[in-house]
């Protein structure tokens, strides 16, 4: 018998569209996964040693974070885990924008994420959609995924709030490298969706 063909990336994407619900959203990640089960980072990411890795990550901040939350009370604590995890955003933004500056380059999306991706190699970039100016910048940067780490933090994690201080490193990030860069989730594991559905946009206009 022969085996049976994955979707195409239309498909898989159209799919995504129409994951308005949990029903539908577990329709997209049996496609996506049947899609990139060969591929070896995704396999390592969901399975293999780097899914153990991720999640160790995420056990660390939690125990850095509650740490804040037991010396300063959980508000106060809370804000302090957010302002360092700011602040680590914001260094690292800056200096991959450093970094592109000096070599002439644009603060734009197709250069944060070349900096953002060699910085993050071990994280899986199978469906993404993006979107173009007429001058070739992209505008919009919309990434989906499978996250053990945000499995690891719905399991964990008190709440989506506490949650938010491990995952907003990435919005800090690219507001470090360009201020005028936009960041959101439509799905996120914490909240109890499947899969993370991330996206970064910047106006054509914002680009310096």
């Amino acid at each position: 018998m022969a085996e049976k063909e994955s979707v195409s990336m239309a498909e898989l994407k159209s799919l995504a569209k129409q994951a308005v619900n949990m029903e539908a959203q577990e329709r997209y990640l049996e496609a996506y996964r049947e899609k990139f089960q060969s591929d070896p980072l995704q396999s390592r990411w969901e399975t293999g040693t780097m899914r153990g890795e991720v999640r160790a990550k995420a056990h660390i901040f939690c125990v850095m974070a509650r740490g804040f939350e037991d010396k300063l009370g959980i508000a106060e604590g809370r804000e302090a885990a957010r302002e360092t995890r700011r602040k680590q955003g914001a260094e690292m933004g800056n200096a991959m924008a450093a970094t592109v500056k000096a070599r002439g380059g644009k603060l734009n999306l197709n250069n944060f994420f070349e900096e953002f991706w060699r910085y993050f190699a071990w994280n899986p970039v199978s469906d993404v959609t993006k979107t173009y100016d007429e001058k070739g910048n992209i505008t919009s940067y919309r990434l989906r995924l499978p996250c053990p780490i945000g499995e690891y933090l719905r399991e964990n994690a008190p709440d989506v709030d506490f949650s938010a201080n491990y995952c907003d490193l990435d919005e800090f990030i690219a507001k470090g490298f360009n201020s005028n860069i936009t960041y959101h989730r439509d799905k996120w594991v914490p909240r109890g969706d499947l899969y993370c559905e991330i996206i970064w946009e910047l106006d054509s206009k914002d680009i310096s």
